[in-house]
């Protein structure tokens, strides 16, 4: 299931692309503490896309995130999500 949703960070359009980054929040809970710092760098890499739908995606994504990341691997992961 995660494969799909990572497949769709590669999707033609934005909305694919916007939908496979709210997926991945959901996700978020039950996935592993190294996994899920990868994929925050995956998510923060489609910013650069600069369309309104995935920015307003991964702000959620980012702040699904910090509500279930423990704050050391927050402090960590802040220069990158800055």
């Amino acid at each position: 299931m995660i494969q799909c949703i990572i497949a769709g960070f590669a999707g033609n359009t934005s909305l694919i692309k916007s939908d496979s980054i709210i997926a991945a929040s959901s996700l978020l809970k039950h996935l592993t503490t190294d996994f899920s710092d990868q994929l925050l760098n995956l998510v923060l890499v489609l910013v650069a896309d600069q369309n309104r739908e995935i920015y307003k995606s991964v702000l959620k994504y980012v702040k699904t995130h910090i509500g279930v990341t423990d704050k050391d691997m927050l402090r960590k992961q802040l220069p990158n999500v800055l």
